[in-house]
């Protein structure tokens, strides 16, 4: 039976929303994307303290289409435990892929201009006087969102299709 799905996806196999299996590769291919273009295009939430915000993971992110159909035709396919598993997908359940997801160039700067209203800009330490006192008053940090976590959450966030994501703010 493994050889009957050489060169397809085997028995079970679904990336997101779209099962996969027995597709060839560029038949996979076109079922990926279109799963992964619709979920991209579904807003996610941002949770900001008490306050929501809204992003659209498309301007965010690319789908690695070519390396998305290689894991999914890989699937299943790395230990003889796994094969048979795979090949019994009726019985044993299915085999998810995450898709493989690529940072746009300007997630950074699109995220940033989003969140920087709820970040605090940095103060500068400042000194006065007080008749012939001179009245040090001392720098501030400021806080940005955290860029690089809330990516990974957002994929996550993306591969599983549900919740939230928090925000975490830091200097």
């Amino acid at each position: 039976r493994a050889a009957l799905h050489s060169g397809e996806a085997l028995p079970g196999v679904r990336v997101l929303d779209a099962n996969v299996a027995g597709l060839a590769p560029a038949d996979a291919a076109a079922e990926i994307r279109a799963a992964t273009a619709e979920r991209l295009a579904h807003p996610v939430v941002l949770q900001v303290g008490a306050r929501r915000v809204r992003v659209a993971p498309k301007f965010l992110f690319t789908l690695d289409r070519a390396a998305t159909t290689r894991a999914a035709l890989d699937a299943g396919r790395d230990s003889w435990v796994a094969r048979a598993r795979s090949l019994l997908a009726p019985l044993t359940g299915t085999t998810s892929v995450a898709p493989v997801l690529v940072e746009r160039p300007a997630a950074r700067q699109r995220l940033r201009a989003l969140l920087n209203r709820f970040g605090r800009a940095p103060v500068s330490a400042t000194v006065v006087m007080r008749g012939t006192e001179p009245l040090v008053r001392a720098s501030r940090p400021g806080s940005a969102a955290q860029l690089g976590p809330l990516l990974a959450r957002i994929e996550r966030r993306v591969a599983d299709g549900a919740g939230s994501v928090p925000v975490s703010f830091g200097p």
